[in-house]
């Protein structure tokens, strides 16, 4: 299937992650020399995965913070997101947050305003949009800003059944 995502566009034959393609898209993510301007996290289903808290999930989440210059954010976002669709046929959501929510350290109903950077406004796959960030801001040529809430209204129903997020993951030092 072809996926167009911002101006990436390639011929994806999608894998399930796993963690051998995690830790080699981590050690190629890694070695781009930007990336040691940010705290990089992994976050979401693949890490509750590798906690062992969720059995499959279609992406991997990676949140970058702590660096404001938005063509070094656009340039790691881009280049991450390449990566994982064109060599290991995988989406790595690779994300810029102004701040990194951690819902063990949140109230039960409490909820964080986090601005966002992510690579597109809408993901095509064959032609077909098949999602659309209507409330998504043009930054620059390849970076979109979403002012984003968490836990999102799903986040939210589990955790208000009990269930305990894992605390985000640091992949880098």
């Amino acid at each position: 299937m072809i996926v167009e995502y911002g101006n990436i566009k390639c011929d994806v034959k999608w894998n399930w992650p796993n963690q051998e393609i995690f830790d080699n898209w981590k050690d190629d993510f890694l070695k781009i020399e930007e990336t040691k301007l940010f705290d990089i996290h992994l976050i979401g289903g693949f890490l509750e995965k590798l906690n062992n808290k969720r059995e499959l999930t279609q992406d991997i989440d990676i949140i970058l913070t702590n660096n404001n210059d938005i063509k070094i954010i656009e340039k790691v976002i881009n280049e991450g997101t390449r990566l994982g669709l064109e060599k290991y046929n995988v989406f790595f959501d690779v994300l810029w947050f102004s701040k990194l929510p951690i819902y063990s350290e949140m109230n039960l109903g409490e909820t964080e305003t986090v601005l966002t950077y992510i690579n597109s406004d809408k993901w095509i796959v064959d032609g077909v949009v098949k999602k659309q960030y209507k409330n998504a801001k043009k930054v620059s040529d390849n970076l979109w800003e979403i002012e984003s809430t968490f836990p999102t209204f799903k986040q939210q129903k589990l955790l208000e059944r009990g269930y305990i997020y894992s605390r985000p993951l640091k992949l880098n030092k």
